[in-house]
């Protein structure tokens, strides 16, 4: 990487010895074209020249120092913050390189180059401009020379001053064409184009002593790191592989228990329920035959407390018939002695009459009050007969109504703990409560019913209509019997409800 010249050194020798090749060839020509160029374009044409000259030397002196600065590094391996130029390139390689990321570093060379690159094209563009000049210059001089050439012409034959001035300026204006082009391809085309080349080679090979050294230093780490940085990924991979197989396990396991958990609350659920329509169906057998025995009860106590008051009234029949019958055979034999009288004579037939009118009135304001009496006895009878019965048939509603409520109030809090246990164990048992509660309900509207008809006959205290009371209530006793015998009938196909939710 250490070369024996620098670049400004290589300028330098470059630069003097075209400097003395060209003032012993052509020193007495540039002497000459100074004082032939009466355009002075020779004047600029060495004033660009002279830009382009410390130009060109100012760019290899800028690649001196960054060689020195890359030699630097190709020692110490170690750029400095506050270095600048090719330091700062290096710097972002080796931050990139610390970071794990690739590094591309044609990329971070691609701008200082692009930097070095347009000062060497700006040398050439001068070298450019010199020659453009110098062609100026030649058309410069070529109008000068014609316009010496037409003063000649028309000075000739009349004034000889005049011809021998268009002479001269015909002459200064080859001489200014000639010279200006000289200097132009001398300096521009020559001079300045081979120290372009010169700037060109030295930044090139600066360049590739940069990329020389990214090769064996910058490239390596970062390769490095790619491998260190490949193995970190495998070895993380396969850690999160780890962990995903372990949490797979954990899952499997914690299904496994959510599955068992689930499977055991179904079938506490399903126990519990099963359990729970046992005891339902039980206790609603044994108090529906208590209702059922009750309503029985009730009926052979409205039988027996009709007979009496039966009984009352047929002897009160009995005895109002026979009395109206002694009474029309004692009214018949009174019209009849009546009768007798007025055969045997008409002398006391008025007071006979009279006196058969007075008996016959007597007679039957007397079986009247007898009737009247035979009456309200019969009236007594039936009250006294009745207030047993009306007595007998409140007490047995309100009985019946008490053991309603109670049964009623025992199947909701049977009904409420089983809809609170399912909804506890979120069991699929809704169809099943729905399904049991509208049959309850059923009953209990059946039950409702039958108190509302039981109520309608005390109103209308009827026998035949008690006794119709008392079908309907054991037909309703024995609808509620089946029904708890269906409930129980479906705790089978409940359970495989249960085990398929």
């Amino acid at each position: 990487m250490k070369r024996s010249l620098s670049p400004t050194g290589r300028w330098l020798l470059v630069g003097l010895s075209l400097s003395g090749l060209i003032i012993s060839i052509m020193w007495r020509y540039i002497a000459a074209g100074f004082e032939a160029d009466g355009s002075r374009i020779s004047i600029v044409i060495v004033v660009l020249f002279a830009i382009g000259l410390l130009y060109s030397f100012l760019i290899a002196f800028r690649v001196s120092g960054e060689r020195r600065r890359l030699e630097q590094l190709a020692d110490q391996r170690r750029p400095e913050k506050e270095g600048g130029g090719i330091h700062v390139v290096f710097q972002e390689a080796l931050h990139l390189v610390e970071q794990g990321d690739e590094v591309d570093f044609q990329g971070l060379m691609a701008s200082y180059q692009e930097r070095f690159m347009g000062s060497v094209r700006g040398v050439s563009v001068l070298s450019g401009v010199l020659i453009t000049v110098g062609l100026l210059g030649t058309v410069v001089g070529l109008i000068i020379t014609v316009s010496g050439i037409s003063g000649v012409l028309n000075a000739v034959g009349q004034d000889y001053d005049m011809v021998v001035q268009g002479m001269n300026q015909t002459v200064e204006g080859m001489g200014s064409a000639f010279y200006t082009t000289f200097f132009g391809g001398l300096l521009g085309g020559v001079f300045l184009r081979i120290l372009h080349i010169e700037n060109y080679r030295s930044v090139t090979a600066l360049l590739a002593d940069c990329e020389q050294l990214a090769v064996r230093w910058i490239m390596p780490l970062s390769q490095r790191a790619a491998r260190l940085t490949s193995g970190e990924l495998d070895k993380t991979l396969a850690d999160v592989g780890r962990m995903l197989t372990q949490f797979s396990d954990e899952v499997g396991a914690v299904s496994g228990s959510v599955a068992e958990g689930r499977a055991a609350i179904e079938r506490q659920l399903q126990s519990v329920f099963v359990d729970a329509r046992e005891s339902f169906a039980k206790l609603m057998a044994s108090e529906l035959a208590e209702l059922a025995d009750g309503i029985r009860a009730m009926g052979h106590l409205l039988v027996e407390q009709q007979e009496p008051l039966r009984a009352s009234l047929e002897e009160a029949q009995r005895s109002m018939g026979e009395l109206v019958a002694n009474q029309t055979e004692r009214l018949s034999a009174g019209m009849a002695s009546v009768a007798n009288a007025v055969e045997e004579g008409q002398v006391p037939l008025r007071a006979s009459l009279e006196e058969a009118q007075r008996s016959v009135g007597e007679l039957v304001a007397n079986q009247t009050e007898r009737l009247s009496a035979g009456m309200a006895s019969l009236a007594n009878a039936v009250e006294e007969g009745q207030v047993p019965l009306r007595a007998s048939l409140e007490e047995a509603q309100r009985s019946m109504a008490e053991l309603v409520s109670r049964q009623l109030v025992e199947l909701s809090t049977g009904l409420q703990g089983i809809v609170d246990t399912v909804e506890a164990g979120k069991a699929p048992l809704g169809a099943e409560l729905e399904q049991l509660s509208s049959l309850v309900q059923a009953s209990v509207e059946r039950v409702e019913a039958t108190v509302a008809l039981a109520q309608r006959v005390n109103e209308e205290q009827r026998g035949q209509q008690t006794r119709e009371l008392a079908e309907r209530l054991q037909q309703a006793a024995a609808l509620l019997r089946d029904i708890s015998n269906i409930e129980l009938k479906g705790d089978s196909s409940t359970g495989a409800d249960g085990e398929a939710a």
